[in-house]
This record gives C-alpha cells, sequence and structure tokens, in this order.
C-alpha cells in the first residue's frame, strides 16, 4: 500500500510537471490574445475584442490585465453585469489596481447603483495613491445627485475643482444641479466654463462634451429670454456634436426655435 501511495505521488510529480509547461504555454499564448483584444479595443471593435479577450482567459485566468480590458469591452457593450463581475476579479488579483476601482465606481454610476457609486469612490478618495481623485469627487458627486442629496454633490463638485483634474466634468455637473434648482445664471456661469475649456479642442475626443455644454447653455438662455444666444450656441453645438447624441438634439432643438 505504501509503495502504491508512492507510485501515485511520483505520478503525480510528473503530471504536475507536465501541467507547469503547458501552463506557460498556455500563458503566453493567453498574452497575444489579450494583446489583441486590445488592439481592436482601440480600433473600437468592440465584439472583436470580447471574443480575443474570452480566448485569453480560457488559457489563463488568473491575469489581471485580462479581466480588466474584458471589463472595458463589456462595459462598451453595456453588458454591466459581466463588466462588474471581471472589476471583482481584477481586483481580487490585483487588489491595488485603482484604475479598476475607478471603472467599478462608473459601471455602478451606469447601472444607476448609487450606493455602490458612493461607497467604491470613497474608498478612492481617501487612498494616497491614487492620482485622480477629483475624478472619484465627482463622480461620487453625480451619485449623491443621483440620489436626492444636492447639498453633498455640491460640495463634491467644489473639492474637485480645487483637487484639479476633472474641471470638465465638475463644472458640467455643477451646472445641471443649479440648473435643476432654478439657479439659472449660475448654471450659464458653470456650462460657459466648459466651452472655455473645451475650446478649439480636437472634436473627435471633445466635441460631444462641448456640444452638451453647449445644449445645456441654449436651455438655460431661452429659460432668460436670451434666444439669440441660444440659437448661436445651437448652432456650435450641432457642429461639434456631429452625429452623436448632442448634435442631433442640438439640431432638433434648433429647428423648434427658428
Amino acid at each position: 500500500m505504501h509503495s502504491r501511495l508512492l507510485w501515485l505521488a511520483g505520478g503525480c510529480a510528473v503530471l504536475l510537471t507536465a501541467c507547469a509547461t503547458t501552463s506557460h504555454e498556455d500563458r503566453v499564448r493567453a498574452e497575444t490574445h489579450r494583446q489583441l483584444g486590445e488592439i481592436q479595443l482601440a480600433r473600437h471593435e468592440v465584439e472583436l475584442a470580447i471574443r480575443e479577450y474570452r480566448n485569453a482567459l480560457e488559457l489563463y485566468q488568473k491575469d489581471p490585465e485580462t479581466h480588466f480590458g474584458v471589463s472595458e469591452a463589456y462595459r462598451r457593450k453595456g453588458v454591466f453585469d459581466l463588466a462588474e463581475h471581471h472589476l471583482q476579479q481584477t481586483l481580487r488579483l490585483d487588489p491595488a489596481n485603482v484604475d479598476a476601482r475607478l471603472n467599478l465606481g462608473v459601471v455602478y454610476l451606469q447601472m444607476e447603483r448609487w450606493q455602490d457609486a458612493i461607497r467604491v469612490n470613497s474608498t478612492l478618495i481617501k487612498d494616497p495613491t491614487f492620482y485622480r481623485p477629483g475624478r472619484a469627487l465627482v463622480n461620487r458627486g453625480w451619485a449623491h445627485y443621483k440620489s436626492g442629496n444636492a447639498e453633498l454633490a455640491q460640495r463634491d463638485y467644489s473639492e474637485a475643482l480645487k483637487q484639479g483634474g476633472a474641471r470638465v466634468y465638475a463644472h458640467m455637473n455643477l451646472g445641471i444641479l443649479y440648473y435643476s434648482r432654478g439657479e439659472t445664471v449660475d448654471a450659464v456661469n458653470e456650462f460657459e466654463r466648459v466651452v472655455e475649456l473645451l475650446q478649439g479642442r480636437q472634436p473627435e475626443m471633445f466635441g460631444a462634451r462641448e456640444a452638451e455644454a453647449r445644449f445645456r447653455l441654449a436651455q438655460a438662455h431661452v429659460k432668460l429670454g436670451h434666444h439669440e444666444k441660444a440659437i448661436e450656441h445651437l448652432k456650435v453645438a450641432e457642429e461639434r456634436g456631429g452625429k452623436g447624441q448632442w448634435g442631433r438634439k442640438s439640431g432638433e432643438y434648433l429647428a423648434v426655435l427658428r
């Protein structure tokens, strides 16, 4: 019996050695699939990226970069439950990955899980190693705002402006907050700051954000009785926004005002 157990142990050792060799080969192949997924995601070929990331995970499931990459692909597809799952896997494998935690907070915002978003972003804000506290403050502020706590939201946005690094988002969200409270002049000031910050930037990257700010400016100017200013902003918004959501909405609103 004893010799039989020794033989089994020896046999297992041989098998484990073979598995380790195969595991190394699989990890190399998995890395290739992951890199292909990254390329396709950068090209906005989301479906192809998901396929490559899945192939990578079939070969090696313990790579946090693969989980992080596929989570972003799923987020862009709107498959938020899988995005959440893979971000949690990323953090399990790499607890210090602040980018994964930031993205998890964004996913919770998109899922309208406001308390989870507040919790995750609060963790980031307290983390001395996190290099973008302004972004986490803006995200937490939005969660507070959507939860009905405008006071805490305003506090977070103001702190984000002090921290820097997320000024466009902080000014935009402050404008939305002021407009919702009927503080239209203050809202105009915030939206104008967004336009100032984005003016001259590439429309491919910043056009949608500028179009949104100008659309909201137009709404505020109409409320104040400044129809000509509203039309002026909508014309630029339609051009800068192109075929995107805010470009289309600006064109439709412009047709109504004319």
